[in-house]
């Protein structure tokens, strides 16, 4: 099976027991991913990375890619975190991906209580890939190489990966309280999406739910509800359990959305985005 390492930032800024709470989420968010796609996984967590393991590596992308709260992933292998054996498996790692002529560089990083340092695990990761491949000319760039090699030595093992991919960062979905948002056009779909990355759960109102289905690569379970032109907001948000009402800019179609009321907030998340901005959000979204 395949082993992703994944990153998030900021729920990491939280306290201890709001980050527990936020990273309960985010695992919960990734599993039920990957049973939409009728795929297998085995997720653990240790402090600031969560482990995903599963035979999938393509459908593992387009849940790690989907999921809000996910900064980064890389695809990685395990290892032993004692010095020794762990050079061995860089060496072995850099075997297939380092050619004649190459040049590279470590990026170690290490959070545990090991006898070695960030840099000594650099420095002898590099000496060792050097004198391993002795005959392939290589050479170390630490500004612009053309292959990195990436080792975590955490507590209870290391890591050793090379590419970083990145996720839509953000918030786990869920982890905020509930909006309703009003979806008709392209736009709409960007502004219930900036409230999806911030944690919120969405509730999609629209007169053509399928205007709106790019959004349920985002959360399999998102749930729509059926509004026309005249369809009270307050209303609709208030039967819904929402918190507050998303629109993408005002809508003269909806009468009384111009006020909040019924201690519902009003939201209006592409204010302050310019074109170019919304375009290159909504690619992605879509």
């Amino acid at each position: 099976m395949a082993l992703f390492l994944l990153r998030y930032a900021e729920m990491g800024l939280k306290s201890e027991k709001v980050r527990n709470r936020f990273q309960r989420s985010l695992v919960e968010n990734i599993e039920n991913h990957f049973v939409k796609l009728n795929t297998e996984c085995l997720v653990s967590w240790d402090r600031g990375r969560i482990f995903v393991m599963t035979d999938n590596t393509d459908s593992a992308r387009t849940v790690f890619s989907h999921t809000f709260g996910i900064v980064s992933y890389s695809e990685a292998v395990e290892a032993e975190v004692e010095l020794e054996p762990l050079l061995r498996s860089v060496v072995s790692y850099a075997s297939g991906r380092l050619t004649r002529g190459k040049s590279f560089a470590i990026r170690a990083r290490r959070s545990g209580q090991q006898k070695y340092t960030s840099m000594e695990l650099a420095r002898k990761a590099g000496e060792a890939i050097l004198d391993g491949f002795a005959g392939l000319g290589l050479t170390v760039d630490l500004e612009e190489p053309d292959i990195e090699i990436f080792v975590e030595a955490r507590e209870k093992g290391a890591y050793i990966y090379s590419e970083i991919e990145t996720g839509p960062g953000g918030l786990p979905l869920g982890t905020q309280g509930t909006v309703l948002c009003h979806v008709v056009r392209r736009e709409d779909i960007l502004a219930a999406w900036l409230m999806m990355r911030r944690g919120c759960t969405v509730v999609i109102a629209t007169g053509n739910r399928e205007s709106a289905s790019p959004l349920v690569d985002w959360d399999p379970e998102i749930k729509f509800v059926e509004a026309v032109p005249g369809t009270d907001m307050h209303a609709l948000a208030r039967q819904n359990g929402c918190k507050g009402i998303s629109f993408a800019t005002e809508y003269s179609g909806m009468p009384s959305t111009a006020e909040p009321k019924d201690g519902l907030a009003l939201f209006y998340p592409l204010t302050g985005l310019i074109q170019d901005e919304r375009k290159r959000l909504l690619d992605k979204v879509l």
